[in-house]
């Protein structure tokens, strides 16, 4: 009998079914994903912007260490892709993530904010944070960017089968608290950088739509 936590089965597809079509994809991957690390990256360090800062809540804990989460969960979302098995699909994906993207990057410039983050604790455990908010500045806080990845691809592979949201919901979960207890982001940019990846998929779906039917 099958248990209800298995991988889906559509999960072996992009190992054993198409091996070229997988390594073109892996390199799509990282190329598309160094483009938008180094945009990000850059505009991350752009000079003469007046930032608003804005609060973390009380209520959220100051865990830097929890900064190896943070970052396998911006890894791991964008790989998943592999397991769409759909061209048209992992194209609409790809679409959507480069929308999403510039939908953020619009709001950040526009409306720019910084986090005021306390004093990173001493210790081995938090050398890795240490080292990121050096090429990472406390910027373009809202909305969320991070998030962007986690939801669209939950979005993509639950179309695909149901059954991903048994690894995916948990996944998006554990990358929002990662986030907001590593002081990137506040619950409310968490929220609204959802609603950002969530518009981007509805304007692919329903631009798909039209152009199907002309």
């Amino acid at each position: 009998m099958r248990l209800i936590w298995s991988l889906p089965e559509d999960m072996n597809g992009f190992t054993v079914k198409n091996v070229k079509q997988t390594l073109l994809r892996i390199i799509f991957l990282i190329a598309s994903g160094t483009v938008l690390l180094g945009a990000y990256l850059y505009i991350n360090q752009l000079g003469g912007i007046s930032h608003t800062p804005v609060s973390m809540p009380a209520w959220v804990p100051f865990l830097p260490s929890l900064v190896w989460i943070y970052l396998g969960a911006l890894v791991v979302p964008w790989f998943l892709l592999l397991a769409i098995d759909d061209p048209v699909r992992f194209r609409h994906c790809a679409v959507v993530h480069a929308l999403a993207f510039v939908m953020l990057v619009t709001v950040w410039l526009l409306f720019p904010t910084k986090m005021l983050r306390p004093e990173v604790p001493q210790g081995w455990c938090n050398e890795l944070y240490r080292y990121l908010v050096l090429i990472d500045k406390p910027v373009n806080i809202m909305p969320c960017g991070h998030i962007l990845s986690p939801v669209i691809v939950t979005w993509f592979l639950a179309e695909q089968n149901r059954r991903w949201l048994l690894w995916l919901l948990p996944l998006v979960a554990i990358s929002a608290v990662s986030i907001v207890t590593t002081w990137q982001h506040r619950p409310v940019d968490i929220l609204l950088g959802a609603v950002v990846a969530f518009i981007a998929i509805s304007i692919v779906k329903v631009t798909a739509k039209k152009q199907k039917n002309v």
